[in-house]
């Protein structure tokens, strides 16, 4: 079985793009309009994977037709980007089921547009966030590798919003890099999107790695992470 959140996005996307056309909902209409891109994931009932975050994904001008949904593997660069082959060299050759996720199926290629809520209203976050919680819910990670500081604050690593709101506990990262933590449970803060929600991550014993950014040059070589370091993480993880 595939795990894919289409369905559920475009029925939001399609609300509000079906709202009257105003002067401060223009850009929003023109950016629902480029259509949206998701991961195709397989289920997998043992909850024994490494998932892996990014926000949203981009945008090509001069290719604006939308892409369609495949498999994380199935991924590749484009305009000169690096962003696919850095997230594959964390996992390759481990021989783990690996899933991908953005936390917003929204194409746009600048994360400081994206985060402005002028650009994508906070009610429409909301509502895809939902949905990508859900989703990350029933991929049912034991790893998730965030590689995005920007997007920290979605996953509730920031006390002042909450949004998803997982309840993470610090933890010894042995890798040395980004920081590592153990996911409690969804906190009890009137913010958090879904009330009353009973995450099954805590009890499946899922690992958070926040880290930096990877890809477009951002980081020195030796800062990557590689599957070198998954390995001793998920290694570490399974013993604790």
């Amino acid at each position: 079985m595939i795990i894919n959140p289409r369905p559920q996005y475009q029925s939001v996307i399609e609300k509000w793009l079906n709202m009257p056309t105003t002067e401060a909902n223009a850009t929003l209409k023109s950016i629902l309009q480029r259509g949206i891109w998701c991961c195709n994931n397989k289920a997998n009932e043992s909850c024994n994977r490494i998932l892996i975050s990014g926000i949203n994904p981009s945008f090509d001008e001069k290719h604006p037709e939308e892409p369609a949904d495949c498999s994380f593997w199935e991924t590749v660069n484009a305009n000169g980007s690096d962003y696919w082959q850095t997230k594959k060299n964390m996992v390759v050759g481990l021989g783990l089921p690996v899933a991908y996720i953005d936390l917003f199926p929204l194409r746009m290629t600048k994360q400081d547009g994206f985060m402005k809520d002028k650009n994508v209203p906070l009610e429409l976050k909301a509502e895809l966030l939902r949905i990508t919680q859900n989703s990350i819910e029933e991929i049912c990670p034991k790893l998730i590798i965030n590689p995005n500081m920007g997007s920290r604050v979605y996953w509730g690593l920031i006390d002042k919003y909450s949004w998803m709101g997982y309840d993470m506990e610090p933890v010894k990262n042995i890798i040395d890099k980004g920081d590592l933590y153990r996911i409690k449970g969804i906190k009890s803060k009137e913010d958090v999107l879904q009330h009353g929600f009973q995450s099954k991550l805590p009890e499946s014993n899922t690992f958070f790695l926040q880290y930096k950014y990877h890809g477009n040059g951002v980081l020195r070589q030796e800062q990557y992470l590689n599957s070198n370091d998954i390995k001793l993480l998920w290694d570490y993880i399974n013993n604790l």
